[in-house]
């Protein structure tokens, strides 16, 4: 029989109780004298070793992934391994590999055991037991590693790489701290600095990569970066141990903030970088009310997330005061972090941006192409109160049930194959409570009464709805954003940097079809008919040609 072998040590493994299990190494040797033993051929490639790897962890072990797509494709008979707790330390995610594997008609064969897993009878107890026994072995294993580090942190070691601004030393008996080191810690003080005089995290990580000052990671600054330093309590002279642990939760490794009164505070004086007043001026401008949600404020220009750098890629960021007269749009990336990062786009100025957006979506609003795709809207709606809209519905509804059915199989191949199993079961569930939906539906649509449809009023109603978008685009400003949300939907548009009779302009380029007619005007209006599918296959009205108007 063909024979493959899985190895597997966890950092548990190494320093936990059970610090004296087979390396990796030792593992593959011993499984290799097993499968000569018992006459079988290892196939070539056959050995997969996930070392330093949990057991909890199951959708991120490359090797334990690898071996299950080839077992999937019957490229072996038999998998060996030591025991049961080399596949998976989870006992309900054990028993699920070990079906899976079954079905792909390979069995397991423990050469600790010398014996071959039972999966049936009081076999599969005995199985079943030795899971849950391994699953509890983790537990206490992880408990038994977290209270030696606690140990060692409370005995003045280090038990963590070194922060941003120290480096790791050994006294005379071999014991590991931390002690500062002047280069870094200079940039570090350089930081809070520069934090006090810009405010912000954003001011903050330019201005240094503007100086070259060197990152954390070796990079450039960002603003996370920026904040992670500033939050760090040791800069402050305090070490705090224990404040995240990692948990395994949907066959992966998560981490959560640990309850506050099991994490562990150390003060540590003689680590303290920045001087008492510059952490004074930093504490309290960190103090002041920030955004609750990175990102998640209230928008104030029109374009700001409408627009994206047509030589990066990133998006277009606001930079100046309103209070100067100086507000412009430039690439992110640029801003943030130089040249190197973007040659930059340029400054442009935001009303004259502005203004060229308006005006390229103002024909989908209240121009010819909003007439002429209402046109459409009407004839169809025409043709559909015609058909008294059961066919048209029988119609769209059977496309959606046969779509339906098309992925969920595709989704039952994707696991047979063994892929990420947990993202790939939601995502078959969500398709079979479609499937019942869509089946639901039709079952309705053939005993419901014949409905009447009103095309004035309908077209009334998307009529209403454009003279609405219509007030808002004349208003301008912030106030136009919902008009470019309904008119882009997810697009965006690029801005590209040109050169105009000697002077530098921006090319604003982007596609727009009659879709958000669809999905903003008509979904609204006609959400009372008893199917409006057969409108998503309104087609596209006229686009503008690029260029568009140049700012």
């Amino acid at each position: 029989m063909r024979a493959a072998a899985y190895v597997r040590l966890s950092k548990e493994d190494r320093e936990g109780a059970r610090s004296g299990i087979e390396s990796c190494l030792v593992q593959q040797r011993n499984a290799e004298r097993a499968i000569d033993a018992q006459g079988w051929h290892l196939i070539d490639g056959g050995v997969f070793v996930d070392d330093d790897i949990s057991g909890a962890e199951i959708l991120r072990r490359p090797k334990l992934q690898a071996m299950l797509a080839l077992a999937q494709g019957r490229h072996f008979d038999v998998l060996v391994l030591r025991d049961l707790d080399r596949l998976a330390r989870d006992a309900a995610r054990q028993a699920a590999l070990l079906v899976q594997l079954a079905d792909a008609g390979v069995r397991v064969w423990s050469y600790a055991d010398g014996a071959f897993v039972q999966l049936d009878g009081f076999g599969y107890l005995l199985t079943a037991v030795k899971g849950v026994v391994a699953e509890q072995e983790r537990a206490k294993a992880a408990q038994r590693i977290r209270e030696a580090l606690r140990f060692r942190v409370q005995a003045g070691r280090r038990a963590s790489r070194a922060p941003y601004g120290y480096t790791n030393v050994r006294d005379e008996t071999g014991a590991a701290h931390w002690k500062i080191d002047p280069d870094a810690a200079a940039a570090v003080v350089q930081l809070g600095e520069t934090f006090v005089r810009c405010g912000s995290f954003r001011a903050t990580a330019v201005a240094l990569n503007h100086a070259d000052v060197p990152a954390a990671t070796g990079g450039s600054w960002s603003p996370q970066g920026v904040r992670n330093v500033l939050l760090h309590p040791l800069y402050r002279g305090e070490y705090r141990h224990g404040e995240s642990r990692t948990v395994a939760r949907g066959g992966t490794l998560v981490k959560q903030r640990a309850p506050e009164a099991e994490i562990l505070r150390i003060p540590h004086p003689e680590l303290r970088i920045w001087p008492e007043a510059l952490r004074t001026q930093i504490d309290a401008l960190l103090a002041k009310p920030r955004r609750s949600v990175w990102g998640a404020a209230t928008p104030r220009h029109l374009a700001s997330s409408f627009l994206r750098c047509g030589l990066c890629g990133s998006s277009v960021t606001v930079t100046g005061s309103k209070r100067r007269n100086n507000v412009s749009y430039i690439c992110a990336r640029h801003l943030l972090r130089g040249r190197s990062a973007c040659p930059g786009i340029g400054y442009r100025n935001e009303s004259a941006v502005d203004r060229a957006l308006l005006a390229a979506i103002k024909p989908f609003v209240d121009g010819e192409v909003a007439e002429r795709a209402l046109t459409l809207i009407e004839r169809r709606l025409e043709a559909y109160a015609r058909a008294d809209g059961r066919e048209a519905a029988r119609v769209a509804l059977a496309r959606d049930l046969a779509a339906a059915d098309r992925k969920a199989k595709n989704l039952s191949e994707a696991i047979a194959r063994g892929g990420e199993l947990e993202p790939l079961l939601a995502a078959l569930r969500e398709q079979t409570d479609r499937i019942d939906l869509l089946k639901k539906q039709r079952a309705e649509l053939e005993t419901s009464p014949p409905a009447s449809l009103d095309t004035r009023r309908t077209v009334f109603a998307l009529r209403q709805r454009l003279r609405a978008l219509s007030k808002l685009l004349s208003k301008g400003g912030i106030e136009a954003r919902p008009v470019l949300a309904a008119v882009l939907g997810t697009d965006r548009v690029t801005a590209t940097p040109i050169e105009v009779q000697g002077q530098k302009r921006w090319q604003l380029t982007g596609q727009i079809s009659g879709g958000y007619l669809v999905s903003n005007v008509v979904k609204e209006a006609s959400a009372w008919l008893p199917s409006c599918a057969a409108l998503r296959e309104l087609p596209c009205a006229l686009r503008p040609q690029p260029p568009w108007p140049r700012p």
